[in-house]
């Protein structure tokens, strides 16, 4: 079959920026992170996507590359290696070793709990009923607090919590997306065993995604979900039995990672597959593993959750998923169609600038084919299911609930290679000069834009462990700028100085009980909301003055020593 139309990699970009200009107000800058990213990141980065593959197209025409891309086995391991290297310094240079997010923050947290041997870290009589004061944003809900841990799954942290005892955290997901490449590679090899140009296409697209590469000097469980796919569907395409069972266990602590919804969305296509195959013993197998993990992990936030309260109290609503997920869909509303195009944009713009056009002609060209029809299955499920239950991604790189699923969009764009470089051999060129591009232009923009972020949100934090106090407290929490909150930021055991508070919350009988033993205390100094206030285009720290004076005042006149 003929591609016909010979730019068809424009039309996202052109497509993206014509959409996001009519469903994107401005004034959500101040509302929505999404927005926030698409007008100081993504709409440069899609223009600059625009230049690079309108020039790599005319390159290519005019100076054509006379090679056949070919990959040896044995440089998978470079690969990985660099790719960890890259990871791991990337961490401490561009994302100034902070974890901005709640996400990366709530695995840390529970890295440590796991750590020391327990499943939940418990909190002194002072906070039990005043936890909230310590920034709970997250964790479980308590009416009687006794003890603390994220709401999240605890896989992705117990990876961490390992990595705590035996090397260091940080560590973790540089391995874990070197990791991730090789799986790729050993599925590209498992489908095109004879091809040496799909694995050096495979894992460029790999390679040069901003999404992956910044996702791996992160916290964040996407890494995880990535890397754990893919080694799953590599077991599932071996069609042994010792495979499938392997499946099944990496599928138990995919699940498990962080939220459960992720993995199955990615697996149920494939499962669907082997009921079109009449594959009825694998059907069976499959379906009852599932159903154990599926009970195993939907019954996790119950039992933790009566570890959490104190005193026998029975656990409030929200901790379980059913509540939460009635919680979080009433709150979408009417935005969810614009969330979403703002996430494709992100998705398009931090990841390599031909993935999507070549997934189009691999759908498009193959759609007969049953693993087409699953791999694509997968992506389509995940967008229509996150559409409903969660439009708003907040703090991300790319289109993160899209991270785990990225190996089914590299294998399509090989698909949708190997269809088109026969009829145009011109694509190897263009190939080369837009990952040429990428790795000049887009890549150092998408961690410039990383840095400048977490840096500011770093300087922030720094200040106030810097800080000569036994405890620090934040004001004015409703004239913050944009998640101010989240440096409100407390180790489990609350062995950090100055342990970190919302004043807003206090009640007078915590004040006086905070203050009965005359602690240090120190007030959050205005000028250092100038950066993130900057960072989001806002002037609100002028309001948080008057908060700070009366409350220092109430502070000293209970006891406290505020400085």
């Amino acid at each position: 079959m003929k591609i016909k139309n010979k730019k068809l990699y424009y039309i996202f970009y052109i497509i993206s920026i014509i959409l996001l200009f009519r469903f994107t107000r401005i004034d959500d800058i101040h509302k929505s992170m999404a927005a926030f990213y698409y007008v100081h990141q993504d709409i440069w980065l899609l223009l600059a996507a625009m230049g690079i593959v309108g020039l790599a197209n005319r390159f290519s025409a005019l100076r054509p590359l006379p090679l056949k891309l070919t990959f040896l086995p044995r440089y998978i391991w470079a690969v990985a290696a660099g790719l960890c290297a890259f990871c791991l310094v990337g961490h401490w240079l561009v994302l100034c070793g902070y974890d901005a997010s709640r996400d990366e923050q709530m695995a840390n947290f529970d890295s440590y709990i796991f750590a020391s041997g327990h499943l939940v870290a418990p909190l002194s009589e002072l906070w039990r009923d005043n936890s909230d004061i310590l920034n709970t944003n997250f964790l479980y809900p308590s009416v009687h607090r006794g003890a603390w841990v994220s709401a999240y799954l605890p896989i992705n942290a117990a990876i961490r919590a390992l990595f705590r005892l035996f090397a260091f955290p940080e560590l973790a997901n540089p391995l874990i997306t070197a990791l991730g490449a090789i799986a790729l590679w050993a599925c590209v090899r498992q489908l095109w065993p004879k091809d040496k140009e799909a694995p050096w296409v495979a894992l460029l697209l790999y390679c040069l995604s901003g999404q992956i590469l910044c996702l791996g000097m992160t916290a964040y469980a996407m890494p995880a979900h990535l890397t754990f796919d893919l080694i799953w569907l590599w077991l599932y395409l071996q069609k042994r039995w010792w495979s499938d069972t392997l499946a099944l266990v990496v599928a138990f602590f995919t699940v498990g990672l962080h939220q459960p919804i992720m993995h199955p969305l990615f697996a149920a296509p494939f499962l669907c597959l082997l009921v079109f195959q009449r594959q009825w013993p694998r059907v069976a197998f499959y379906f009852i593993g599932y159903a154990v993990i599926g009970l195993f992990w939907l019954k996790w936030p119950a039992y933790i959750s009566t570890l959490v309260q104190s005193g026998g109290v029975a656990p409030p609503p929200g901790a379980d998923y059913i509540s939460q997920l009635v919680e979080t869909v009433s709150r979408n509303g009417l935005m969810a169609i614009p969330y979403m195009l703002l996430n494709m944009a992100r998705l398009i713009a931090w990841n390599h600038l031909l993935l999507l056009p070549l997934v189009w002609i691999g759908v498009s060209l193959c759609w007969r084919q049953r693993l087409v029809q699953a791999l694509a299955g997968g992506i389509i499920l995940t967008f229509m299911v996150m559409m409903i239950i969660m439009p708003y991604q907040g703090h991300a790189f790319g289109y993160r609930y899209f991270n785990g699923l990225l190996g089914n969009f590299i294998l399509l764009a090989v698909y949708g290679w190997k269809m088109i470089v026969p009829q145009e051999p011109k694509w190897r060129s263009l190939m080369v000069y837009t990952s040429a591009g990428i790795a000049i232009v887009m890549i150092p923009m998408q961690l410039f834009f990383s840095h400048h972020f977490y840096s500011t949100f770093s300087q922030e934090s720094k200040r106030i462990a810097s800080m000569d106090a036994d405890y620090f407290i934040y004001t004015g929490a409703i004239d913050l700028p944009l998640f101010g909150w989240d440096v409100v930021l407390n180790r489990p055991d609350l062995s950090n100085r100055p342990v970190r508070l919302i004043g807003d919350l206090m009640s007078d009988n915590f004040v006086k009980a905070l203050c009965s033993t005359h602690p240090s205390v120190m007030m959050l100094p205005i000028e250092a909301l100038r950066p993130i206030e900057g960072l989001f285009s806002q002037r609100r720290a002028q309001l948080m003055q008057p908060n700070n004076v009366h409350f220092a005042n109430i502070l000293y006149e209970a006891g406290c020593q505020v400085k």
